[in-house]
């Protein structure tokens, strides 16, 4: 006795199914590779900060991955960071192709105000109630805003 092999498409996984209706737009957000590591000891929020050289080549293999799996007729959006940029070309070169990239201002990620470059041990003395599981600052925490 034999089974026969369900025929495959791009709706088998969950990231590529259900199919979507007309009309209706599926959104892959990646979030940006590594930072290199001085700057991961800061709160680097909007600050443009390099990227880890050793990290790109150690997950050369995620990004083929990644690069095989993201349709591709995809539009490309990026913030005006520079580690958004390289992290998109590094998918390129894993096996996507090149594609324009779109410089969206708006995805920026967010200014940390006077916060912006300062070392993540130092933030507590800048908090009024203690940090959280959801992330460095509790709610309804708000990082001050830099003097102009």
């Amino acid at each position: 006795m034999t089974a026969e092999k369900a025929s495959s498409s791009s709706q088998d996984h969950f990231l590529d199914g259900p199919e979507l209706p007309t009309g209706i737009t599926r959104f892959w957000l990646i979030r940006h590779a590594l930072v290199e590591e001085n700057a991961r000891m800061r709160m680097y929020g909007s600050m443009d900060v390099p990227l880890c050289p050793e990290s790109l080549i150690a997950q050369k293999p995620m990004y083929r991955a990644l690069a095989e799996r993201l349709p591709q007729d995809a539009k490309w959006f990026i913030s005006p960071l520079s580690r958004t940029r390289r992290t998109a070309q590094a998918i390129e070169e894993a096996g996507y192709g090149p594609r324009p990239l779109t410089v969206e201002p708006d995805l920026i990620e967010q200014n940390l105000g006077t916060w912006q470059g300062l070392e993540y041990h130092a933030l507590p003395e800048h908090l009024t109630l203690p940090p959280t599981r959801s992330g460095p600052w509790p709610p309804p925490t708000a990082p001050p805003r830099a003097k102009v």
